[in-house]
């Protein structure tokens, strides 16, 4: 009964594991708009995910840092991202606002975008 009870509830992670992969691991579609260069979908791509691995919204320090190492771990996964880069400390506005450099690799060059991360419960991105 307990061996049913553990295949069960391994079965049972193996597919959410998948459907996170399925949902969160779309490369070609965040590098489609890197390489056109449509940042204001990279934005939306960037806020679809951490809309999705961002089930409870909790504004403490240790929240947003949890979700923006996920952030940098996610976008290090795409073939077009060579390095994200986390700004030291957080700018203190009201919100106040995480710094983040990437360096993209497309199939005619390699460039640096800067973008923040204004930290209020739904995380909005914003390139510049």
């Amino acid at each position: 009964m307990k061996l049913i009870i553990f295949l069960s509830l391994l079965f049972i992670i193996s597919i959410l594991i998948s459907c996170e992969s399925t949902l969160t691991d779309d490369a070609g579609d965040f590098c489609i708009e890197v390489n056109n260069l449509n940042f204001t979908k990279v934005e939306y791509n960037i806020e679809k995910y951490l809309d999705y691995v961002s089930v409870y919204h909790i504004e403490t320090d240790v929240y947003y840092e949890m979700e923006i190492l996920k952030l940098k771990n996610w976008m290090e996964t795409k073939s077009c991202v060579m390095e994200v880069t986390l700004g030291s400390g957080v700018i203190e506005t009201e919100p106040p606002v995480k710094h983040l450099t990437i360096i993209f690799v497309t199939t005619d060059s390699t460039f640096t975008k800067s973008f923040d991360i204004i930290l209020e419960p739904n995380l909005d991105v914003r390139f510049h």
